[in-house]
């Protein structure tokens, strides 16, 4: 769970030893799939991990937004350097949504098995427990030029009421 008291250091002590590229930590920020395609851009590392108490622009698929105050929600964003073998955007559409199940099977895998939540998905992108959606997955490309750079995969995952829109 994101502890109001995170900082940088406390983020990456905990993920120690994980495969990952830069690790960055936010109080708050605009959205993390933004933070992460712009530090992508920047030359980060594959597997770097931008995560954040607070988004003030968190987004969704088609455009919606994601609500997440403060400390309400785990919001994290992974980027993935882009497959060399990538050849069009029919390719990258079916990366999208290859990102977007794993992730979704993911967050169903961490909480059964470490919280024994009875999860579902409802297809393409959303975590349910007990028919409610606690979690949505946003996965993004990120193009320099007519390049595909990387594949941005967002995460949001409600961990406390206030997390609801009132």
């Amino acid at each position: 769970m994101i502890d109001p008291n995170w900082n940088q250091a406390t983020l990456e002590s905990v993920l120690a030893g994980l495969p990952l590229g830069w690790v960055r930590y936010f109080s708050s920020t605009t959205s993390t799939n933004d933070v992460a395609a712009r530090l992508a851009g920047e030359g980060a590392p594959d597997l770097s991990l931008i995560v954040a108490g607070e988004q003030t622009a968190g987004k969704g698929r088609m455009g919606r937004k994601w609500f997440s105050p403060p400390d309400a929600c785990i919001a994290f964003s992974l980027a993935l350097k882009a497959p060399l073998d990538t050849k069009g955007s029919a390719d990258v559409n079916n990366l999208l949504l290859r990102y977007t199940a794993l992730g979704a099977l993911a967050v169903c895998d961490a909480l059964e098995t470490h919280y024994k939540l009875a999860t579902e998905i409802k297809w393409p992108n959303d975590v349910l427990l007990e028919n409610r959606k606690v979690c949505g997955i946003l996965a993004e490309s990120h193009w320099l030029g007519n390049k595909l750079e990387s594949i941005i995969l967002g995460v949001g995952i409600n961990i406390h009421s206030k997390a609801l829109p009132q």
